[in-house]
C-alpha cells in the first residue's frame, strides 16, 4: 500500500523560502541571475502570483554567493496614501541603508541637503554613500513597483534617474557596479507617464512562463507517495493550469490533502466504481487521473469559485477586469472574443496590454490565448454575459438581438431607454457588438420618425381638402380656429424637431465612434466606409437644415481623415464557405483564383466579382496556380487529383489514372504544386514525402526527385519553378531546401532554418530564394545556398512566401499578419486580416497590389500604391526627429534604432547611417553639405556627408544630445543637451579638393551654462544674430551667438518640448507641455497662444512663408494652423506618440516622425483639402461598393 508523507505540504500563495521543497526553477531563474553577473538592468513585469518574489529570493540568495551585495525596496511596504515626495524618498533611502547596513545617519544626512530636491538627494546618495561605501557589485531589486502608479504625485524623476544611472556608466565607471531590477504587474511604457521624456526602453525583459513538465520535477515527491505514475498525475494537473505557478501549487496541495483524508484505503476499489458525486473521494489512482483530478478541480476549485478562493487569486483577476467600469466593457469583449475560438493577433493595445496583465491570457506565438482550463471554466462565456449586462443597462435587448443574427428590430431601443444607453455609452470605450447595436437603435428611431412626419403631411394635405369644401359663410370662423391650431401645431412641431434634430446628431456619432472602433481593431477599409456613411448623412441633414456647424462635424471629419490616411486594403471577395488555402493572380493581372477548404476554386475578377466556381473536387482544394499564359488553371487537392480548367470555368481534364503512371501515383495528398513558366510541366509535392515531375498535357510521370539519393526525410512542404524553368528548388519536414535539374539530378542542399520549411519562392530574376518557415522567420538566399539576409518579425509560423516583380518579399503567417519586406530586410508594410490567418498571398504583375486569403472565409485586396499618403518605414525603433536638406530633395530621420535615414522627395530610402547609441536630433547644414546627429545616451555628434561618410565625431556633452542647429553662415553648430548645457563648435570653411571638410576643422568654442534643467531644443534666428534654447522645466533662454545670455524670455509652467523662429526671426513658437502652442517676442512678451492639442504638445514648424504652423502632439496628431490661430485641419495617421516635424523648403510638403516607427510625408495641398479626401475615399472604396451591393452603395452618388 502506498503511504503519503505527512510532513510533505505544497506553498499555495506568497513567496517560497529557501528551504522550500516545492519551488520549480524555471529558464527565468537562469536568464535573470546570468543577466545580473554581467550588470545588466533587467525587469520582471508580469501577472500577480506567477513567482516574481520567489525568483527574486532564489536570485538575491545566489548572487551572495558569488560576492554581489543585493537589497530589496518593497514599494508597498512604504504605502501610497498621505504620504508626501520627500516622504516617499526618504524611505527607499531608509531601506537602502537597512538592507546593505550603511554607516550613515540618514536623517542627519538627510536634513544637511534640503535645498536639494528629492530625487538629486537620491542621486546623491547612490554616488556618495551606496557606491562609494559598498566596492561589490550592486544589485537593487525594486519589488511591487506597481504600486507607485497610484501615488498622488509623480514618479517619472524616479524612473528617470534609475534610466540615468544605466546612461552614467558610460562616463562613471562605478556606476557599472550599480545594477536595478524592477519587479510588478506593469509595463516599461507605464512608469514613465510624461510620454515626451524618453521612455524607460533600457534593460533586459526576463520572462515569467508557465512551469513545464520537465522543469516541475520538484513537484514530484508529494505526489509519489500517492500514485505510482506522479509524472502522469502532475501532467494532469498542468494541463489544468497551463504551469500557472499558484494555481499548479493549489492543485498539488489539494490532490495532496484529498488522499491523506480519504477513508478509503488505496486500491481498494476497482476503477471508476464511485459514482462522481460520492463523498468520500477516492484517491487518483483508483480511477483515471483524468476523470478523478477533474472531479476535484470542479468540486474544490471551479464551482462556488467566489467562496472557495483562498487565498485570492481568481478574484483578483476578476477585480483587475472589472475595476475600471470605463475599460471594462472593452476588455470583456476582447475576452469574449477569444472565447469564441477567434484568433486575435497581438497588437500591443491598451485592452490587450490590460489582459495580460490580469493573468488571464498570454501571448503564444503572436497570439492571444486563454491560460489555461480553469481559468476558461470560471470565467466562461457566462460569467462574462453576466458581467457585461451588469455593466450595460440594455443588455437583455442586445443579447436578444444578437441572437436573432443582429435582424429582430424589435429588440433596438427606442425613446428614453436609448437616451439613457447613449448618456450611459458616453466617454466609454465598448466592444464592436455595443456601438452596431446603438447605431442600428439610432437609425431605427430616425426611420421611424420620418414614417411619423411623413403620415402627418399626408394627414395636413386631407385636412386642407376638407378645408376647401368648407361653406364661405364658416371661413372666417375656420379662419380663426386654424390660425390658433397652426400656433399649437407650430410649438410641437418645435419640439418635435428638437427631438428629430437630436436623434440625428446622436446616430451620427454613433457611426463615428463605430468607424474608430473598426480602425482601432485593424478593419480600416470598414472604418472607412463607417465613416463615408457618417459623412452622407451629416451633409444630408446639413442640407435639410437639421443638423448645422456642430462638434460632430469636427468628429465626423477626425475619422474621415484617419481612415483615408491609413487604409491599404481596398476589397473583400466573399463566398468561399471555408478557409482560403492559396490565391493566385493571373499573369495579365485581370483575373484572380482562389482554392479552398471548401472543395472548390473560384475564379475572380480584378475588381472583386465573382466569375466562376470551379466543382469536381470531392475534398479541400490546397492549391491553385495559373499557366504561363494565363488560359489555363490548375487546381490540386486533398483527393489526391490535379484539374485543369479553363478561364471559362470549363474542366479541361482531371489528372489521374492507374498505378504510379499519373499524379494518383502520389497515394497521399498533393499539398503543393508548381508550373512550369512554359506550362508543360507540374511539380508536386505531397504529404508521402515525395516530389514528382508530370506532363500537363495528359498527367504522365515524367520522374521521382531522390527516388534513389537526396531524398527528404519526411513530408515535403514546398515545391517551385526557376523563372527559366530549368530548375525546381524544394523543402520539407527534415528543414533542408534542395535544388534539382529537370532531369532529376540534385543541383545542392542546404540546411539552415530551425524547423519545417513550409514555403519556398524565386525571385523574378531566378538569383535569390526566399524560404518560409514553421522557425517564425523568412530567410534570403543566394541559390548557391548563401544566405544572404534573415526576416525576424512575425509572431507565428510562416506559411507562405512570394515575391513582387521589383523584388519585395510577402510572407504570411499564423499570428494574423502578412508582411511586406525589402530584400535588406527593412519591414515595409504589416498587414492585419482580421484576427484570422493568412494562409495564400500573390502580388499583381505590376507589383501595385497584393492578395491574401485566409480563415475568415475571404480574399482580402490591398493597394500598395497610390495611397493617400506617403508613409516610410524601415526603422526598427520609435523615430525622434525629421529634418529636410536645404534644397528640398532629401529627408533625414534620427531613430532610437541607432540609425539616421536618408529619404528621396518621393519616400525612397537613400542612405542609413549607423550610430553607437539611439539618434535623438539631426540637422542639414545650410549648404546641404553636412549632416549633424546627436545620440541619446553617450552625448556624442557625429558629422557626415551626404554620401554617407562620417568626417568626425564631437564629444563633450556628459548625457543625451536633444537639440542641434546650425548657423545660417554654416560657420557654428550649437547642441543642446540633458547635462543642462548648450555647447557651440566652430565648423570651418576650409573645403578638401574632393569637396569633403577635414574632421580636424571643427572644434569646441564654448559652452553655454544658464539652464536650471535638461536642454531640449536650440535653434538660430534666420539672420544668425540669436541663439534660444528651450529647456524641459519651461525655460526658453536668449542668447548672443557668441554665447552671451541675453535673458529669459519665458518660464512655461507645463514645460517646453521644442521651440522655433518665425521666418521674419520676430517670435519665437514654443511647443508645451501644457497642451499649448505659444507665441513669444524675443523681449519676452506673450503674443498669442494656440489651443485644440489633448496633450503635450511636442515640437512644431513654421511654414517657410511664416504663414502657417504645424504642431504635433502626444495625442498622435499633427495639427496645421494659420499663424492667425485657424486651425486648418486636424491629420491622424500615425499610431503612436509623435516628437518631430518638419517642412519642406518650398512648404509644400510636412513630414512626421512617430513612435510607431514611421515617417508619414503630408502632401498639405492634399491633405487640408476635405473634397480631395472625399474624392480619394470613393475611388478607393469602389469596388467594395460594387462587391457589396448595400446601402453603402449611395455613399458617393451626390458629392459636390
Amino acid at each position: 500500500m502506498l503511504t503519503a508523507n505527512p510532513a510533505y505540504r505544497y506553498q499555495v500563495g506568497g513567496s517560497l523560502s529557501l528551504e522550500s521543497a516545492s519551488y520549480v526553477t524555471r529558464q527565468a531563474d537562469e536568464d535573470l541571475y546570468q543577466a545580473l553577473k554581467r550588470s545588466e538592468f533587467c525587469y520582471v513585469l508580469s501577472a500577480r502570483q506567477m513567482g516574481k518574489s520567489s525568483l527574486r529570493l532564489r536570485t538575491m540568495h545566489r548572487l551572495q554567493q558569488v560576492g554581489v551585495r543585493s537589497g530589496v525596496i518593497d514599494m508597498t511596504l512604504i504605502g501610497n496614501r498621505q504620504i508626501t515626495l520627500e516622504q516617499w524618498y526618504a524611505s527607499i533611502l531608509q531601506g537602502l541603508v537597512s538592507n546593505f547596513k550603511l554607516p550613515v545617519s540618514l536623517a542627519a544626512w538627510w536634513r544637511e541637503r534640503t535645498h536639494l530636491s528629492a530625487v538629486k538627494r537620491f542621486s546623491e546618495f547612490l554616488e556618495t554613500v551606496l557606491l562609494a561605501e559598498i566596492e561589490q557589485p550592486i544589485v537593487i531589486f525594486i519589488d511591487e513597483v506597481d504600486s507607485v502608479l497610484g501615488l498622488d504625485f509623480s514618479t517619472d524623476d524616479f524612473f528617470a534617474l534609475i534610466r540615468a544611472c544605466y546612461n552614467l556608466r558610460v562616463e562613471q565607471p562605478a556606476y557599472r557596479r550599480l545594477t536595478f531590477v524592477l519587479l510588478g504587474v506593469a509595463t516599461p511604457s507605464d512608469l514613465i507617464a510624461d510620454k515626451t521624456r524618453t521612455p524607460f526602453n533600457i534593460g533586459q525583459s526576463i520572462e515569467l512562463k508557465g512551469f513545464q513538465l520537465q522543469e516541475s520535477r520538484p513537484l514530484l515527491p508529494g505526489l509519489q507517495s500517492v500514485v505510482p505514475q506522479p509524472e502522469l498525475l502532475l501532467q494532469a494537473i498542468l494541463d489544468w493550469t497551463g504551469g500557472q505557478p499558484f494555481l499548479t501549487q493549489k492543485l498539488c496541495q489539494l490532490v495532496l490533502e484529498a488522499y491523506q483524508t480519504s477513508s478509503y484505503p488505496a486500491n481498494s476499489q476497482p476503477a471508476n466504481s464511485q459514482p462522481a458525486n460520492s463523498q468520500p473521494m477516492t484517491a487518483p489512482h483508483t480511477a483515471p487521473y483524468a476523470v478523478w483530478l477533474e472531479m476535484l478541480v470542479r468540486s474544490k476549485v471551479i464551482d462556488y469559485w467566489e467562496l472557495r478562493d483562498d487565498p485570492e487569486h481568481l478574484r483578483t483577476i476578476a477585480h483587475r477586469l472589472l475595476h475600471d467600469e470605463q475599460q471594462a466593457g472593452r476588455l470583456l469583449g476582447l475576452y469574449q472574443t477569444l472565447l469564441t475560438g477567434a484568433t486575435v493577433p497581438a497588437n500591443d493595445s491598451r485592452e490587450q496590454i490590460e489582459l495580460l496583465l490580469s493573468g488571464l491570457v498570454v501571448k503564444e506565438q503572436g497570439r492571444l490565448q486563454v491560460r489555461n482550463r480553469i481559468y476558461q471554466a470560471v470565467f466562461n462565456a457566462e460569467w462574462v454575459e453576466q458581467q457585461l449586462a451588469q455593466l450595460r443597462p440594455y443588455a437583455a435587448a442586445l443579447t436578444a438581438w444578437r441572437q436573432s443574427d443582429c435582424r429582430d428590430q424589435s429588440r433596438l431601443l427606442k425613446g428614453q431607454a436609448l437616451a439613457d444607453a447613449q448618456t450611459w455609452a458616453e466617454g466609454k470605450s465598448l466592444s464592436d457588438l455595443d456601438y452596431r447595436f446603438l447605431a442600428a437603435s439610432q437609425t431605427l428611431v430616425q426611420q421611424e420618425r420620418q414614417l411619423v412626419l411623413e403620415a402627418e403631411r399626408a394627414q395636413e394635405l386631407q385636412a386642407r381638402l376638407k378645408q376647401e369644401q368648407k361653406t364661405a359663410s364658416l371661413q372666417r370662423n375656420l379662419l380663426v380656429a386654424v390660425g390658433v391650431a397652426l400656433l399649437i401645431t407650430t410649438g410641437l412641431g418645435l419640439l418635435a424637431f428638437g427631438e428629430y434634430r437630436k436623434a440625428h446628431i446622436n446616430e451620427v456619432k454613433a457611426i463615428a465612434k463605430a468607424s474608430e472602433t473598426l480602425f482601432t481593431s485593424g478593419r480600416r477599409l470598414e472604418a472607412l466606409v463607417e465613416a463615408m456613411r457618417a459623412h452622407q448623412r451629416l451633409r444630408s441633414w446639413q442640407r435639410l437644415s437639421l443638423v448645422g456647424s456642430n462638434p460632430q462635424t469636427a468628429q465626423v471629419e477626425a475619422v474621415l481623415r484617419q481612415a483615408a490616411y491609413g487604409v491599404v486594403e481596398y476589397n473583400q471577395l466573399a463566398g468561399h464557405q471555408d478557409s482560403i488555402y492559396r490565391v493566385a493572380i493571373s499573369p495579365d493581372g485581370q483575373m484572380l483564383a482562389s482554392a479552398s477548404r471548401d472543395g472548390t476554386a473560384k475564379l475572380w475578377s480584378a475588381d472583386g466579382r465573382l466569375l466562376h466556381t470551379l466543382r469536381g473536387h470531392p475534398d479541400w482544394v490546397t492549391h491553385v496556380a495559373f499557366s504561363g499564359d494565363g488560359q489555363t488553371v490548375i487546381s490540386a487537392s486533398k483527393d489526391k487529383t490535379v484539374k485543369l480548367w479553363r478561364r471559362d470555368g470549363t474542366l479541361i481534364r482531371t489528372l489521374i489514372g492507374q498505378g504510379d503512371a499519373t499524379l494518383a501515383g502520389h497515394g497521399d495528398i498533393v499539398f503543393k504544386i508548381a508550373l512550369s513558366p512554359d506550362g508543360q510541366f507540374i511539380a508536386s509535392a505531397s504529404m508521402n514525402g515525395t516530389v514528382k515531375l508530370w506532363t500537363t498535357s495528359t498527367g504522365r510521370l515524367v520522374r521521382t526527385f531522390g527516388q534513389h539519393q537526396g531524398r527528404h526525410q519526411g513530408r515535403v512542404w514546398s515545391v517551385a519553378f526557376s523563372p527559366d524553368g530549368q530548375q525546381i528548388v524544394s523543402g520539407g519536414e527534415d528543414r533542408t531546401i534542395k535544388i534539382w535539374t529537370l532531369e532529376g539530378k540534385l543541383v545542392r542542399s542546404w540546411t539552415g532554418h530551425r524547423n519545417v520549411v513550409q514555403s519556398l519562392a524565386f525571385s523574378p530574376d531566378g538569383r535569390t530564394l526566399a524560404s518560409g518557415s514553421k522557425d517564425m522567420s523568412v530567410k534570403l538566399w543566394t541559390v548557391q545556398g548563401q544566405l544572404l539576409q534573415t526576416y525576424e518579425g512575425h509572431q507565428g509560423e510562416v506559411l507562405n512566401v512570394a515575391f513582387s516583380r521589383d523584388g519585395t518579399v510577402a510572407s504570411s503567417s499564423s499570428d494574423g499578419t502578412a508582411q511586406l519586406w525589402q530584400p535588406d530586410g527593412t519591414l515595409l508594410l504589416k498587414l492585419e486580416h482580421g484576427g484570422r490567418i493568412p494562409r495564400g498571398i500573390a502580388f499583381s504583375p505590376d507589383g501595385k497590389w497584393f492578395a491574401s486569403g485566409g480563415a475568415d472565409n475571404t480574399i482580402k485586396l490591398w493597394r500598395l500604391r497610390d495611397r493617400f499618403l506617403t508613409q516610410l518605414t524601415g526603422h526598427q525603433d520609435l523615430v525622434a526627429r525629421v529634418a529636410f536638406s536645404p534644397d528640398g530633395n532629401l529627408l533625414a530621420s534620427a531613430s532610437a534604432d541607432k540609425t539616421v535615414k536618408l529619404w528621396t522627395r518621393q519616400g525612397q530610402l537613400f542612405r542609413t547611417l549607423r550610430h553607437q547609441d539611439g539618434v535623438f536630433s539631426v540637422a542639414f547644414s545650410p549648404n546641404g553639405r553636412l549632416l549633424a546627429a546627436g545620440s541619446e545616451a553617450d552625448g556624442t555628434i557625429k558629422l557626415w556627408t551626404l554620401e554617407g561618410e562620417l568626417l568626425t565625431t564631437l564629444r563633450g556633452h556628459q548625457a543625451g544630445v536633444y537639440g542641434l542647429a546650425f548657423s545660417p553662415d554654416g560657420k557654428t553648430l550649437a547642441s543642446g543637451s540633458l547635462d543642462k548645457t548648450i555647447r557651440l563648435w566652430r565648423i570651418a570653411d576650409k573645403i578638401s579638393p574632393g569637396g569633403a571638410i577635414q574632421p580636424q576643422e571643427v572644434t569646441w568654442i564654448k559652452t553655454l551654462k544658464g539652464h536650471q534643467q535638461n536642454v531640449i531644443a536650440v535653434r538660430f534666428s534666420p539672420d544668425g544674430q540669436y541663439l534660444a534654447s528651450a529647456g524641459w522645466n519651461g525655460e526658453i533662454l536668449l542668447w548672443q551667438p557668441d554665447g552671451r545670455l541675453i535673458r529669459s524670455i519665458a518660464n512655461v509652467a507645463g514645460g517646453v518640448n521644442d521651440l522655433t523662429f518665425s521666418p521674419t526671426g520676430q517670435m519665437l513658437a514654443s511647443a508645451n507641455g501644457d497642451r499649448t502652442i505659444k507665441f513669444w517676442s524675443l523681449a519676452g512678451r506673450l503674443l498669442q497662444t494656440f489651443t485644440g492639442h489633448q496633450a503635450h504638445v511636442i515640437a512644431v514648424a513654421f511654414s517657410p512663408d511664416g504663414q502657417r504652423l504645424v504642431s504635433v502632439s502626444q495625442d498622435r496628431s499633427v495639427k496645421l494652423w494659420q499663424t492667425d490661430g485657424t486651425l486648418l485641419a486636424t491629420l491622424n495617421a500615425h499610431s503612436n506618440t509623435i516628437p518631430g516635424v518638419a517642412f519642406s523648403p518650398n512648404g509644400r510638403l510636412v513630414a512626421s516622425a512617430s513612435w510607431d516607427r514611421t515617417v508619414i510625408l503630408w502632401d498639405l495641398n492634399r491633405v487640408v483639402d476635405l473634397n480631395q479626401v472625399l474624392e480619394f475615399s470613393c475611388e478607393w472604396i469602389k469596388d467594395y461598393l460594387t462587391t457589396h451591393p448595400q446601402p453603402e452603395e449611395q455613399l458617393c452618388k451626390d458629392l459636390d
